[in-house]
């Protein structure tokens, strides 16, 4: 009587087994990149509040050692028309000094670097993933923005007086610091304001500032407040922005219909 021989199961996979195989694994591939940049784009937020709550905490510890009034932001960018020869000499800015105008900022000779704890300045952490800004003209000051019209200065292009404290009607509803940036000609570039919807001269809002604060994380901005408590915000509507600025995800805190300039405004 004759044996029959056993047969052998290991035969390869067919090519639709292995196609469907190699899909899955794409799927799973994506799920598993998109939960990652998920994932590193919260830890950027979180980073970028932990940044500015920290400048915030160096500006308000200014106050208590300045009689209340808040760092300066550019003491020496004002021009006076009476006196023409005297050019602004653009070297001191509330994230450091600098010896030459296009040099960036050095943060050990800012007026809050002993209030803020760090050696260096805070710096967004998106800067360089995807949102390089170009050097400039005013780098050095971590890609953050601070509120020179109402804050750092005062209204009528005053860069010798900043606010004090108890003048700011509403600290929780002001703005302090948030991610800016300077739409230039060749890109953004890193700037150390961020700009009111308008100008304020002689009591009255006059003309319309280039918008600089930067809404880089998924479209908001981190912002510190003048209460020192931080949190992001996405554009306000209403503000007749042009185009090339909203491409570059520049705008402002705050709808138009906001009374004065809304919560950039200290009164």
């Amino acid at each position: 009587m004759s044996i029959p021989c056993r047969q052998q199961a290991n035969r390869g996979f067919s090519l639709i087994e292995l196609l469907v195989v190699i899909a899955i694994i794409g799927v799973l591939a994506a799920l598993t990149l998109s939960a990652v940049n998920s994932a590193r784009k919260r830890a950027a937020t979180t980073s970028c509040l932990n940044n500015v709550r920290q400048l915030a905490i160096g500006a308000i510890g200014y106050t208590a050692d300045h009689d209340g009034h808040f760092p300066l932001g550019a003491p020496d960018i004002c021009y006076d028309p009476t006196h023409p020869e005297n050019m602004p000499a653009n070297l001191d800015r509330w994230c450091g000094k600098r010896r030459q105008v296009g040099q960036p900022y050095d943060f050990t000779l800012a007026p809050m670097y002993a209030y803020v704890g760090t050696r260096t300045i805070p710096t967004c952490p998106e800067i360089g993933r995807g949102n390089n800004l170009l050097p400039g003209f005013e780098s050095g000051s971590g890609g953050y923005g601070y509120n020179q019209l109402y804050i750092g200065g005062s209204p009528n292009l005053d860069c010798t007086h900043s606010a004090r404290m108890d003048l700011v009607r509403s600290p929780t509803e002001t703005i302090l610091f948030t991610d800016s940036a300077f739409l230039g000609p060749e890109g953004l570039i890193e700037y150390p304001f961020t700009e009111s919807p308008r100008w304020e001269y002689n009591g009255s809002l006059q003309g319309r500032s280039d918008p600089t604060t930067h809404f880089r994380h998924a479209q908001r901005t981190s912002t510190a407040w003048c209460d020192g408590h931080v949190d992001t915000q996405s554009p306000g509507t209403g503000h007749a922005t042009p185009a090339r600025f909203e491409e570059n995800h520049l705008g402002y805190v705050g709808d138009a219909a906001l009374p004065h300039n809304g919560y950039y405004d200290r009164r």
